[in-house]
């Protein structure tokens, strides 16, 4: 290896970690979704997890469920699933310069080689670790990493002319990583036969995995993250699309997709055909209504399809779409430096960020005991919560449903007309379910109990005294005329939940307030 290469792959692994700590952290919920499928994978119940009686799956990826299985077994469950896709995204920056090098070493077509082409590879390695959606997706703790990993092991398989059984064990680790992964694999597998038992038997086995385990094919995360009006899904869609452009990089990406289709040699060229692909994982990204969460990353095969047309331009463009191709790498590549720089700064300048531990979801795990002891209370309660999918993880004997229908067969298939975000909303099915216990509140703990306040006007009001989001006043009178508030003091602040009229007095013994305490 060069000096210039090994400069810049070490260079790729110092900016993927300053820009993996310059995001903000992503919603660390949906974890515990697959902590608790692996935990039940490893009890040997095939991954599925109970809900309301019917068995859920809510795990996108198959892939990830069994590492985190894998990880969990190897000491604290969240320090080693934080530690492995630590290391996942890092083996991802290192493939991506690589792959970098794979799409330019060619040089230009039809001269003699270019003396810039090192630079200009590295550059690209380079825009590849900055892709939108990569690092910032990395911060959920869930596939991103794992699925930037596949994509470009695949192709960088594929420009190398692996073997067929290597470039085929890739393909089935990308058709296990998400089911919009799986017909990327499904596609590239029809374009070369040999490849294609490979790919159809590692979708053969997800599918009948899931449907073994939970009865149905598709997560319920596919249905509780739909609304039933496709003409919503759509708008969502193309609202996600317009935060893409704004989001850095964004632009620079869709730049490099249509610049394959700038005037110049005839015919598909392998260019336009990996913007046909980049357009047709932007397309299913619209119908599907993009992302509950703000962000890029379910644009993360957008973006490296996009920044993988820019690499061919570089080779075989024409001198406008390789100039172009340098526009594009740059609208990536400037806005993650200057972010890079700035967590580069703060590290000198106040404390360096720490591996992240069970210990850090202390008020997880005080509601958690709080809950549980309500739920044994009134003889195994069932509890309803949303967001909080940790206490299914951190307290596994609580009867428990799941108001997103993340986790909730049931819910997940409940009626939604309207817009969806992340998951459904639905305490008022839960509660006509009689659900003994709801617990609604987003921020955990809170320093003021609600015990004997009005339900109604706690629910419906736009203030600091609420529990959990405003309700609207249909679904707050049916919880105010079926539920009451009672407040449990624990470490770090006041528990609140609701539960069923009649059933208060048993929760004295387990040191809930039933009025507001003196």
């Amino acid at each position: 290896m060069s000096f210039l290469r090994l400069l810049f792959a070490l260079t790729a692994l110092v900016l993927g970690l300053l820009l993996l700590g310059a995001q903000r952290a992503g919603s660390l919920d949906d974890l515990f979704v697959v902590l608790s499928q692996g935990r039940s994978l490893l009890e040997g119940s095939w991954g599925a997890i109970e809900a309301g009686g019917l068995p859920a799956w809510g795990a996108t990826s198959s892939l990830d469920l069994l590492l985190k299985a894998l990880l969990q077994t190897l000491g604290d469950p969240i320090l080693m699933v934080w530690w492995g896709n630590t290391g996942i995204y890092l083996l991802a920056c290192w493939v991506f310069v690589r792959l970098a090098r794979a799409l330019t070493e060619e040089g230009q077509r039809g001269s003699g080689p270019d003396p810039l082409m090192p630079w200009k590879a590295g550059l690209l390695g380079l825009g590849f670790v900055c892709a939108p959606g990569f690092s910032e997706g990395s911060t959920y703790l869930l596939e991103s990493a794992l699925w930037g990993l596949c994509m470009g092991l695949v192709a960088l398989g594929w420009l190398q002319n692996w073997r067929t059984p290597r470039l085929g064990m890739a393909l089935v680790a990308l058709a296990w990583c998400r089911p919009e992964a799986a017909l990327l694999a499904l596609l590239l597998g029809a374009i070369r036969p040999r490849l294609l038992p490979w790919v159809v038997l590692a979708v053969s086995l997800g599918l009948g995995w899931r449907y073994w385990a939970a009865g149905h094919i598709l997560p319920d995360t596919f249905f509780a993250k739909s609304s039933d009006s496709r003409l919503q899904e759509i708008r969502d869609g193309i609202a996600y699309l317009r935060a893409f452009l704004v989001t850095p990089g964004g632009a620079g990406i869709l730049l490099g997709l249509c610049l394959a289709w700038w005037p110049g040699e005839a015919g598909l060229t392998p260019a336009r055909k990996l913007s046909l692909l980049g357009g047709a994982a932007l397309a299913l990204v619209l119908l599907e209504g993009g992302d509950g969460y703000v962000g890029a990353r379910l644009m993360l095969p957008v973006s490296l399809l996009g920044l993988g047309c820019v690499g061919l331009m570089l080779r075989e463009g024409n001198r406008s779409q390789r100039r172009g191709a340098l526009v594009a790498l740059a609208l990536v590549l400037l806005p993650a430096l200057v972010a890079a720089g700035g967590v580069a700064h703060q590290l000198f300048e106040v404390s360096r960020p720490e591996p992240l531990r069970t210990r850090d979801f202390d008020p997880e795990q005080a509601a958690g005991r709080g809950l549980a002891c309500a739920s044994f209370a009134l003889g195994g309660a069932t509890v309803g919560v949303r967001d909080m999918q940790s206490l299914r993880w951190f307290e596994p004997g609580i009867p428990l449903r799941d108001a997103s229908g993340l986790t909730d067969r049931k819910i997940a298939r409940s009626p939604a007309p309207g817009r969806v975000r992340h998951g459904r909303d639905a305490f008022g099915l839960l509660a006509l379910d009689g659900v003994e216990i709801l617990y609604l509140d987003h921020q955990r703990l809170r320093p003021q109990p609600w015990a004997g306040l009005d339900v109604r006007r706690s629910l419906t009001q736009a203030s600091a005294a609420y529990i959990g989001f405003p309700r609207s006043a249909e679904e707050a009178q049916l919880l105010a005329r079926d539920y009451v508030a009672v407040s449990m003091e624990v470490p770090g602040g006041w528990l609140n939940v609701l539960v069923l009229k009649g059933l208060e007095p048993g929760l004295r013994e387990c040191g809930f307030h039933l009025e507001q305490p003196q």
